[in-house]
């Protein structure tokens, strides 16, 4: 069965800069913790406000629709339906003239046992008519 997907998406973005003026000293101190540095000015690897914002970004996904719809196409009438079909009424046509043949058989028999009957009782009776 062959299968359609299609899909649509609509795109914006946005962007701030991350982390927030709010919250930059408790980021410069949680990235400085889980990195292991000390997090003062004077120590070469300890991350600043401005490496965080350099290297670190905050992304946010939504999605518009939380449901997708998935279409699939499927052949209604299969060829081996139509085969079993087709067999079907072949069989049924096959059987009807079987039946037909034996009742034409039936008829012609007695028929032709009716005609001999006639002719025999025609026979006897003009048997009797001439003694």
């Amino acid at each position: 069965p062959e299968s359609i997907y299609s899909s649509e998406a609509v795109v914006s973005t946005q962007s701030t800069g991350y982390p927030s003026s709010a919250v930059k000293e408790k980021v410069v101190e949680e990235v400085n913790k889980q990195k292991g540095t000390s997090g003062g000015e004077e120590d070469a690897g300890s991350w600043t406000i401005e490496r965080i914002r350099d290297n670190y970004l905050k992304v946010h996904i939504y999605f518009e629709e939380l449901s997708t719809l998935e279409m699939e196409r499927h052949p209604s009438y299969l060829i081996s339906n139509l085969i079993g079909d087709v067999g079907g009424q072949l069989g049924l046509l096959l059987g009807m003239n079987i039946c037909s043949l034996v009742q034409f058989t039936d008829y012609i028999i007695r028929f032709s046992f009716f005609k001999g009957f006639m002719r025999v009782l025609r026979y006897y009776k003009a048997k009797k008519r001439g003694k």
